[in-house]
């Protein structure tokens, strides 16, 4: 099952990170990263997972810089 996460309006550049239902890392593709024309970035990943029906998985994005 592959799952994505997409989020936009973001600056300075986010980081995108998937954590599963326990909080451990999930190994994910490449970040795909768009700046747009208001210079903000819009960040958009994908994960393939088992597919469980107890499975829960979460799409962090995050910004330390300025702790978003």
């Amino acid at each position: 099952l592959v799952v994505e996460c997409e989020s936009k309006g973001w600056y300075p550049e986010p980081e995108v990170l998937w954590l599963d239902g326990e909080g451990n890392l999930l190994s994910a593709g490449p970040t795909e990263t768009v700046r747009g024309p208001d210079d903000l970035y819009t960040v958009s990943s994908r994960v393939t997972v088992e597919k469980r029906h107890s499975n829960s998985f979460t799409c962090r994005v995050q910004q330390k810089i300025i702790n978003q």
